[in-house]
């Protein structure tokens, strides 16, 4: 699933209509000998988050961080670091309480359980790159990146 994933990001990074590129994937999944069950669950998860994000427009908090507790489903597949980082990016105002439920949906749908904080920021960056302001998210992660180069020299 992550594979198709990073197939999704780079597309969007280069600007690519989000309907036209899961069509495109889904040919090559094809091709691939990829199994129906699993280009059903990505297709699946594209058409989710996209109805999540028209919601998560309507339901934007104004101010203030809403405490979130997880439940022990998520915090089995999350561990403290995933969880962590969604606070970080809770706080640094990338991530929107609203959206980061979709993103916790969307964890607790995967397959894959061993679930990473590169994994997790791959899932993330899909979220967000399907909302507008895409260039505040690539402003942080550029910043964080030149941030960690300063650092080790």
């Amino acid at each position: 699933m992550f594979t198709i994933l990073m197939g999704v990001l780079d597309g969007l990074q280069k600007g690519d209509d989000l309907g036209e590129l899961c069509d495109d994937i889904v040919g090559q999944l094809l091709e691939a000998k990829i199994s129906d069950d699993e280009i059903a669950k990505f297709l699946e998860s594209m058409q989710r988050i996209s109805e999540l994000q028209a919601i998560v427009q309507r339901l934007r908090p104004e101010g203030g961080f809403p405490v979130r507790i997880y439940a022990p489903p998520e915090i089995q597949v999350m561990d403290t670091d995933c969880r962590s980082y969604l606070l970080q990016l809770e706080q640094d105002s990338i991530l929107p309480p609203p959206l980061r439920e979709v993103v916790i949906e969307q964890v607790m749908r995967l397959d894959d359980i061993d679930l990473c904080v590169e994994r997790l920021q791959l899932l993330v960056t899909l979220v967000l790159f399907n909302q507008s302001g895409v260039e505040t998210v690539l402003d942080y992660y550029c910043d964080r990146a030149d941030a960690s180069a300063q650092t080790i020299h």
